[in-house]
């Protein structure tokens, strides 16, 4: 519990910008010598405001992309790479933004409504 009012006395607002700017739970813990699950326990309790400082992580990921694909010098093998794990990193952060679409094409033959389709027996 002393552990908790530790992290009560920074704030989760403090928290929160930190997380955005791209820190790990477990660096979070080592500057304030508390244990990542701590943190953990502290940041679940505050969901929505944690969830928004993910999606601002993921922002920050996009944008390190972007520099990491203008720097002409450098190994291009090793900047695929971390583009590669930006770009998974960004998706799970933020998949609202930057996550895998979807879609589902249907195609209806001939001349029925779409209910007509969904109770027409399937062919044996």
């Amino acid at each position: 519990m002393a552990k908790i009012r530790i992290l009560d006395s920074v704030g989760i607002d403090t928290l929160c910008d930190l997380i955005a700017d791209g820190h790990t739970q477990r660096d979070i813990a080592a500057l304030y010598s508390v244990s990542r699950s701590t943190v953990a326990e502290y940041l679940t309790a505050h969901s929505e405001q944690y969830a928004r400082a993910r999606e601002a992580r993921g922002d920050l990921y996009f944008d390190k992309i972007q520099d990491i694909a203008e720097n002409i010098e450098g190994d291009p093998q090793r900047d695929r790479l971390r583009i590669d794990a930006l770009k998974w990193q960004s998706s799970k952060l933020n998949p609202r933004n930057y996550g895998d679409k979807l879609t589902q094409d249907i195609e209806i033959k001939g001349n029925i409504t779409f209910d007509e389709f969904l109770w027409q027996k399937a062919p044996d």
